[in-house]
């Protein structure tokens, strides 16, 4: 919501920045299907309606606007839409109203009229290797700059921690490159950094979504691995300058970890905020505060960076601070 906030803003008083309508073609999951011309199979499903009977399983159920994943859910049969359909119909509403507010005054008709309905996305299921991608776009011009590895925690799809620089293939960049361009040119986005989160293989590259923005969760990523401050360069995109492109030869490897929290209750009897961690650790849930899960991703209590010679040696240390801090009865 926020860059779309920033694209009106930019469009009332003249800044430079994206169009509005590009940034909703981002922001709206089903819009950025249509405009990228995307081969998985998607519809959506309004959820005052009955299931559609035309739906194939495995499929991937997610709220077209939420973020964090949430109400996102794999679905391996009709019985789990059933399971989640009162969760979905209790949040979904309110997810929905800040965004059906806004549109009454800056979008389009046609548009107005599509959000009165609360719909989810449905789309076929993937599960090979996701990366995302950074870039920015200036005059029309999109350079694609950083790929960062998503790894998953065991045979869930909760993400366990991102990596930069990733591991993908140098075959495997080009085709993630070559894509990006093809993608944020459809969705229509300029002067705004962006990133696009892709699943992968050695021969395809199938988009998940795109955001108008940065991953500002990854500053310190990307200042640590390639001295690129991604503040400073917002500064200059924003004044009509274009940002400077880094060195994106590696100085070193990092890792970004989420504490991820697998069942519900009070923070504080699921997690030992006691424990010495190995890095400053940005809580998301304070002490002895409500966890309640709003989608198989579960409940990210809080992240932290790490950074080392390898993967390996990084991924282990962020192991074991959360093996002690992690109540084992929760896990």
């Amino acid at each position: 919501m926020g860059s779309l906030i920033g694209a009106i803003l930019c469009e009332k008083y003249n800044f430079v920045g994206p169009s509005i309508l590009s940034v909703f073609y981002a922001y709206h999951k089903y819009f950025t299907r249509v405009q990228t011309h995307s081969t998985i199979p998607y519809q959506l499903f309004d959820i005052t309606k009955s299931i559609p009977d035309n739906l194939t399983f495995p499929c991937y159920i997610k709220a077209p606007c939420s973020a964090f994943g949430v109400l996102g859910f794999t679905l391996k049969n009709r019985k789990s839409l059933e399971c989640i359909l009162p969760l979905v119909k209790k949040e979904l509403p309110k997810m929905n109203a800040p965004l059906k507010q806004l549109s009454q005054k800056y979008f389009p008709k046609s548009i107005i009229n599509f959000l009165k309905k609360d719909t989810m996305l449905i789309e076929g299921y993937r599960n090979s290797k996701q990366i995302t991608i950074e870039g920015f776009v200036h005059n029309g011009n999109i350079y694609p700059l950083f790929i960062t590895d998503t790894n998953f925690l065991g045979n869930t799809r909760c993400i366990d921690n991102f990596s930069l620089p990733s591991s993908v293939t140098p075959k495997q960049e080009h085709l993630i490159k070559e894509q990006t361009q093809k993608d944020i040119s459809a969705i229509g986005l300029n002067n705004t950094f962006f990133n696009v989160e892709y699943w992968i293989t050695d021969t395809d590259c199938e988009l998940i979504e795109i955001n108008a923005r940065t991953a500002h969760c990854f500053k310190r990523l990307y200042k640590k691995v390639h001295n690129f401050d991604v503040m400073d360069e917002l500064i200059h995109l924003s004044l009509g300058i274009k940002p400077n492109i880094p060195n994106m030869k590696p100085t070193c490897h990092a890792l970004q970890g989420n504490i991820i929290i697998q069942k519900n209750g009070n923070s504080s009897d699921l997690f030992d905020y006691t424990q010495k961690s190995p890095s400053n650790v940005r809580f998301f849930i304070l002490p002895d505060s409500p966890i309640r899960s709003l989608s198989e991703f579960k409940s990210i209590l809080g992240q932290f960076e790490l950074f080392g010679k390898d993967y390996e040696s990084i991924k282990k240390i962020a192991d074991e601070y959360r093996n002690r801090s992690i109540k084992k009865e929760t896990r």
